[in-house]
């Protein structure tokens, strides 16, 4: 969750029988606690836990759409406004070394190209306040966002062809909301619905729920999506998926 949690301490407010189930206090922005068994992530983490526990920040809430388009993020069609804080990957050139210097020794750079005419070429992990603070005359030409639009197995849902910055879309499921189900996205519902100890299984290309060939699902808990602040070096729903509500632990209300 880096930048916005740096030293690893934060107080949480933890969820009480009241609360768990009038999840309609959630809010979108608001940083959670939350907690996932080993089984969820992509590879094998060999850390002999079954069990851990995440904070991210949550960004759809049960019935939202989710689209990352070009590695802006999308909630219901609407542009993500308060991102101020997320890192991204940045192509900077950098007029002279002292620019270059002054501005990279509190972030973290991906690769450099020094170049002995026409300045210093940079892919530079910052956030937009990051960007701003670097004043036009430092640079040559306008920064780009190097987006990482390659898809892999780590994406979840496994064989999607989305990538980090190119994902969805997709519906969070909401509790009592029928989603419409097929060959194409079933991969993004397949463990949930299991999950709701529904039997399903994929026949001849047909889905079969509770033995019956179905095209709708009408999802019993309400779940959500969350993502790292630290967009290229998070673990979040763009690897393990959508949240139940009944995995959150609590949210941040306080960071050292």
């Amino acid at each position: 969750m880096y930048p916005t949690i740096v030293n690893n301490y934060v107080v949480v407010w933890k969820y009480d029988n009241w609360n768990f189930w009038n999840r309609s206090c959630l809010s979108r922005d608001e940083i959670v606690l939350f907690r996932l068994e080993e089984e969820h992530f992509p590879g094998n983490l060999n850390t002999g836990e079954s069990i851990f526990f995440f904070v991210k920040r949550l960004i759809g809430i049960a019935g939202d759409t989710i689209w990352i388009k070009n590695g802006n993020v999308y909630v219901n069609g609407c542009l993500e406004k308060k991102d101020a804080y997320v890192i991204r990957r940045y192509n900077i050139q950098f007029r002279d070394y002292w620019s270059y210097q002054k501005f990279t020794q509190n972030n973290e750079i991906a690769s450099i190209k020094l170049k002995m005419h026409g300045g210093i070429k940079a892919d530079i992990y910052t956030s937009k306040d990051g960007m701003a603070s670097i004043p036009a005359s430092a640079l040559i030409g306008k920064p780009l966002l190097n987006l990482n639009t390659i898809p892999s197995e780590k994406i979840f849902p496994k064989m999607s062809n989305w990538s980090l910055d190119e994902w969805g879309p997709a519906i969070v499921p909401k509790a009592g909301d029928s989603v419409y189900i097929s060959i194409k996205n079933i991969s993004l519902y397949y463990d949930l619905i299991k999950g709701e100890n529904q039997s399903i299984e994929i026949v001849n290309n047909q889905i079969l729920i509770d033995g019956k060939e179905s095209n709708q699902y009408v999802f019993k808990r309400n779940y959500c999506f969350v993502l790292g602040d630290n967009r290229y070096s998070s673990m979040d729903s763009r690897h393990f998926g959508f949240i139940s509500y009944e995995n959150l632990s609590g949210n941040v209300v306080h960071i050292f």
